[in-house]
């Protein structure tokens, strides 16, 4: 053989090797397998009879090389298992489904055969792992003890009317701090009925679900959802119409604590079980047949099916649990998983409450990256000497930080607070930036959330505590929002999102009058469309202020996919500035139970030239100028501003030629707030022809602005 046929040859046996055993991506294999993620984890022994296969090797495989002599599954007791074999839409995980059920107590042996391709056409080897059945069942948790109020009627009389027609079992509340909130509504559990509402805690929604609620928020592919006891998991689209049930596999049922949906409809969910497992050669007086109350972390893709598992057994050691928990109980509530997060990084955060541990897991591998909190923490701790107990809802903010509501239950000081961590990942340090405790005196010994606000703040909901229940903060810890409630009421999570139902729509979000003297009477117009194909019945319309009316007979009905035009007036019986939202309402049922769909329309108008618009849920969070309206204009026009800070302000009016020809506001201090200004052209002496108005605002700490928009005067 000639020098080159050698090496030749020898590149052959170097390369063929690579090829056949190499896959993008790093490293990890679990136990030594040439795949990144394979479940059950191999050699774990504690898998559901139920349970099916995943196995992922990390490159894209071609889906003409699946088929069903691909995986073959083996039990020890069971013999050979058929099954159906299914590529997922990731084109990475392969999942086999048995016919039967294995055996408890069984060793299950797979093997992956080696003609699966890559999408490319390079070959796959194969593989052999094997994992051990247990005894287990699916976790059957009895309800919460009813949240059953018992509220006098003249409670409930005093709430309609309040709010109108509201039933009488609506949980009543109270405003306690409206201080410049965000916008959006509130979506909250007031058992047991599902709302939303706005600041002024008025619902544009709510449902009687008949039953203890958890967890009712908007997700990012425009669904609502929620858990109820007995538990399941649903979700809503935007006209609350049912569009799936949300379910768990392998073994374990449902678990109300998060639930978390993707763009594209997929979604992660919380599963729990109860294992059988000998505590006797764990811990001396451990039982021989303790039930372990074990958790799962699942994913599936948009069509259902299981494209990842993270069981606690499979991954912490059962010694892991706090101090606080006795490993000699019959019953061992393990890891308690609380809450989901998906990091920037795509990977998962999950909180552990009875670790007290806060766990990040490679999605893709199913290896932990970091464990922060209890016997495992791999951070220091910066500034804080407290640490987390018992946490829920941990999140990650857009900062990069680390946001915790720590319940706090076995402080020395038993205290609830919401924490943000600053977290060097490399270096393994976890920085204290703040933590808000109210006062120091709130203890919510379950549940809780912390929601970051797009305008920095921090929406917290107190959980296992009703006065207060929601509170919002500044960055600066300042309370915008309050809301408590009269009785008892278990509110799981707390958030706020911007939403509109698709029921029904309108033309108009917001109307404004402008200038209309005392007792005169000024009226405006807007269009109501229905776009379902079944007919729409608005019977209520409500309105907080009586300034603002209309002439429309309830009920209104408008046909399929048809309009009607409304008449709205304002008449100020006082001088001042009006703004109240108009609730169009359509009050019916739902399985037999009391439900109210509506949309808000904002009207504002004003009896001064220039006036502080107040009761306005959406106040400004930034300086902002707007088009005066209408525009063209004669003789009178309006123009609305936004001040986020106290501010000294100067609006001027301007000619084509940048001549002023009036000071409409000079140097005036000014509280934060929403303003109108009514230009009268006649009064002003002001020819036909364009003009430019400027608003110049000097707020606290040096902030400024300067605006300037055009208007045109037709006479």
């Amino acid at each position: 053989m000639g020098f080159c046929n050698w090496i030749r040859c020898f590149l052959i046996v170097l390369i063929i090797p690579m090829v056949l055993f190499s896959f993008p991506d790093d490293g990890y294999r679990q136990d030594g397998h040439p795949y990144r993620y394979l479940n059950p984890a191999p050699g774990s022994k504690y898998v559901s009879v139920t349970s099916n296969i995943l196995v992922r090797p990390g490159a894209l495989i071609s889906r003409q090389s699946v088929n069903n002599s691909i995986i073959t599954v083996t039990g020890s007791k069971s013999g050979l298992h058929q099954g159906n074999i299914f590529l997922d839409a990731d084109n990475r995980t392969v999942l086999f489904t048995p016919a039967r059920v294995f055996e408890e107590n069984e060793q299950v042996s797979v093997r992956v055969g080696s003609g699966l391709l890559s999408a490319d056409g390079v070959p796959i080897s194969g593989t052999d792992f094997s994992f051990t059945t247990c005894k287990s069942t699916p976790f059957l948790a009895a309800p919460p003890a009813a949240k059953a109020r018992t509220q006098q009627l003249s409670k409930n009389t005093k709430m309609n009317k309040v709010k109108s027609s509201l039933p009488w079992d609506y949980p009543y509340q109270e405003i306690d701090i409206s201080n410049n909130p965000s916008s959006g509504y509130l979506f909250v559990e007031f058992y047991p009925y599902l709302v939303i509402e706005d600041n002024e805690g008025t619902p544009v929604f709510y449902r009687n679900v008949g039953g203890d609620i958890y967890d009712f928020k908007l997700q990012p592919d425009g669904e609502l959802t929620y858990f109820v006891y007995p538990v399941g998991c649903y979700t809503l689209n935007n006209t609350f119409n049912p569009v799936r049930t949300l379910t768990t596999v392998n073994g374990y049922s449902v678990d109300v604590h998060d639930l978390r949906v993707t763009a594209d409809g997929g979604y992660y969910i919380l599963g729990k079980r109860v294992v059988t497992k000998d505590m006797s050669g764990v811990v001396s007086g451990g039982a021989s047949d303790a039930q372990i109350i074990d958790c799962a972390l699942q994913e599936f893709d948009a069509s259902g099916n299981l494209v990842f598992e993270w069981d606690a057994l499979d991954h912490y050691d059962i010694t892991d649990l706090d101090d606080n928990s006795s490993l000699t109980d019959f019953t061992i509530d393990f890891a308690h998983f609380n809450s989901i997060e998906i990091d920037t990084d795509s990977n998962i955060i999950l909180s552990a409450r009875n670790l007290d541990e806060i766990t990040k897991i490679d999605k893709t591998t199913g290896n932990i990256i970091w464990r922060f909190g209890g016997k495992n923490n791999q951070f220091t701790f910066i500034n804080d000497a407290k640490g987390f107990s018992r946490q829920h809802d941990v999140r990650r903010f857009s900062n990069g930080n680390i946001s915790i509501f720590d319940n706090g239950v076995f402080h020395a000081n038993a205290v609830s607070s919401a924490v943000e961590y600053k977290l060097d990942e490399s270096k393994k340090t976890a920085t204290l930036i703040r933590r808000y405790a109210h006062d120091n005196t709130i203890f919510s010994p379950t549940e809780g959330s912390v929601q970051e606000l797009p305008n920095g703040n921090r929406l917290i909901g107190w959980g296992n505590v009703y006065q207060p229940a929601v509170t919002e903060i500044t960055p600066t810890g300042d309370i915008a929002f309050e809301l408590s409630c009269e009785e008892f009421n278990d509110g799981y999570r707390a958030f706020r999102f911007n939403w509109e139902t698709g029921l029904f729509t309108t033309n108009a979000d917001t109307i404004n009058f402008g200038h209309v003297s005392v007792d005169s009477t000024a009226a405006r117009s807007f269009v109501i469309h229905n776009p379902q194909d079944s007919t729409l019945f608005i019977d209520e319309f409500y309105c907080r202020d009586n300034s603002f009316t209309t002439d429309a007979v309830l009920p209104l009905i408008i046909q399929p996919r048809d309009s009607t035009l409304i008449n709205v007036f304002f008449k100020p019986t006082y001088s001042g500035g009006f703004s109240s939202a108009l609730n169009l309402r359509v009050n019916g049922t739902y399985n037999d139970s009391p439900q109210m769909i509506a949309r808000q329309v904002q009207l504002m108008g004003t009896t001064d030239d220039t006036v502080l618009i107040t009761g306005n849920d959406k106040l400004p969070h930034v300086f902002n100028l707007a088009q005066n309206y209408p525009n063209p204009f004669n003789p009178t026009t309006m123009i609305l501003y936004e001040l986020p800070t106290n501010s000294t302000v100067t609006l001027e009016l301007f000619n084509i030629q940048g001549i002023r020809v009036a000071s409409l506001i000079s140097g005036t201090e000014q509280t934060a707030g929403s303003y109108s200004i009514e230009v009268n052209a006649s009064r002003l002496g002001l020819a036909s022809g364009m003009y430019i108005y400027r608003l110049s605002a000097f707020g606290k700490e040096n902030h400024t602005y300067t605006a300037s928009r055009k208007m045109i005067l037709l006479k």
